[in-house]
């Protein structure tokens, strides 16, 4: 009899710990990514440690990562989805689903490339080509068909010619494969809320920035500054539970990582300028961690905290950003002006979860994201979820959620191979 396979739905933190927890207990993988890269949003998260580490989790997914891409077990499918699940119509004792998955073949070859970077350099058209942002990405680079133009127009080939090891192939073709799985695992994450609709500016203001898009300046440059001019802000003001914790959008939950990465955030940006001038304006601060009150008294040492959240914003004909609010401890209406505003994100449902319930027959909660973890548990359907497809966590929190859920899978497929 074959070894058991494992279906797992997104490749981030949870996927990629599930996915190396199974493979080593001997169970096959099929993990399958639907974006460019494997490692979700957490792959774009900076190291945020002061004088030690601050356990923000942004290094714990790089060992997983370069675990998954090299076990003999576990096969990965990037830029691709499941598109049928049905009952298997195998009898073999370790096949319960049939998963078709839909691939668009990778148009550039990892085994070629040697990630010089030339087609990124030489791309006219932003946005075709991407580069990766973990150093176990091979290759680094990656073609975005949405944005290419050769795909929009067929009028744009420039990358072929100038790849020095003949690694790209724009006429590669889109594949089928077809897998007998004993269990599927949904561990397709989260989105980041827009803030686009909300009267701070984001979008419109060049220096109204998401923690997201902090995260990646840092990992990318190695400092925050002001995308307007470059320059290090002087005062910045980070806001919070933008998209959490608000009736008027049916987002009743906390998102749990927002007040941690914030405050990490905040803190990074005093060590490297203490000039600099830092504000949080807050609903209150969540705990984050076991040393949370130590490094509480610490941040308020360093920045103003504001229980406060503001009202919209705006650009000032100097180029400050000036964030109004009314002060709830004078009754006042306020205002204060910054050149670096931080809006902190809430983690919201992926906007597919009604199409991944509806294909993988998972029930969704009034919030919209898949039901809690210890659900899962005790089932023998062969169907599981976990990580932050099943509510806001921490990369912490998704591990170990996808440790316990591998676990419970391990048995379930054991038990259908013993039955």
């Amino acid at each position: 009899m074959n070894a058991p396979k494992a279906l797992i739905i997104g490749a981030g933190v949870a996927g990629l710990t599930a996915a190396t927890e199974l493979a080593d207990l001997g169970i096959d993988i099929i993990l399958v990514e639907k974006s460019l890269f494997p490692g979700g949003h957490a792959a774009q998260l900076a190291c945020k440690a002061l004088d030690a580490c601050v356990h923000c989790g942004a290094c714990l997914l790089e060992e997983k990562l370069s675990k998954t891409l090299i076990h003999p077990r576990i096969k990965l499918f990037t830029t691709a989805q499941v598109t049928a699940l049905y009952p298997s119509a195998k009898a073999d004792g370790n096949s319960l689903y049939q998963a078709t998955i839909q691939q668009d073949t990778p148009y550039i070859d990892a085994a070629r490339c040697d990630n010089c970077g030339a087609c990124f350099d030489q791309c006219p058209h932003k946005g075709a080509v991407l580069r990766g942002t973990s150093a176990h990405h091979q290759p680094f680079f990656a073609i975005d068909k949405h944005h290419c133009h050769y795909f929009m127009n067929n009028d744009c080939r420039e990358c072929e010619p100038v790849c020095p090891v003949n690694a790209i192939d724009l006429d590669r073709h889109s594949s089928s494969n077809v897998f007998d799985v004993g269990a599927v695992i949904a561990t397709t994450g989260f989105s980041p809320f827009n803030p686009s609709e909300k009267p701070y500016g984001h979008g419109g203001f060049a220096d109204v920035i998401t923690t997201l898009e902090a995260e990646r300046m840092l990992r990318e440059k190695g400092s925050i500054t002001r995308p307007s001019d470059g320059e290090r802000p002087k005062q910045v003001a980070f806001i919070q539970c933008v998209g959490s914790r608000e009736k008027k959008l049916n987002h009743l939950w906390c998102s749990k990582i927002c007040c941690g990465t914030s405050l990490r955030l905040a803190r990074r940006i005093k060590r490297e300028a203490p000039e600099t001038d830092l504000c949080v304006f807050y609903i209150d601060i969540q705990t984050f961690g076991k040393d949370f009150g130590s490094f509480l008294n610490h941040a308020e040492e360093e920045i103003r905290f504001k229980r406060i959240i503001p009202a919209d914003i705006f650009e000032t004909s100097e180029g400050g950003l000036q964030v109004n609010y009314f002060d709830t401890v004078d009754g006042n209406n306020g205002q204060s002006m910054f050149d670096l505003v931080v809006l902190a994100i809430g983690l919201t449902p992926p906007k597919d979860m009604a199409a991944l319930s509806k294909l993988t027959g998972l029930n969704q909660t009034p919030d919209g994201f898949f039901e809690p973890v210890e659900n899962f548990l005790e089932r023998n359907d062969g169907l599981f979820a976990c990580g932050t497809a099943t509510g806001p966590a921490s990369i912490a929190e998704t591990m170990a959620q996808a440790g316990t859920v591998a676990l419970a899978v391990f048995k379930n497929l054991k038990g259908q191979i013993d039955s």
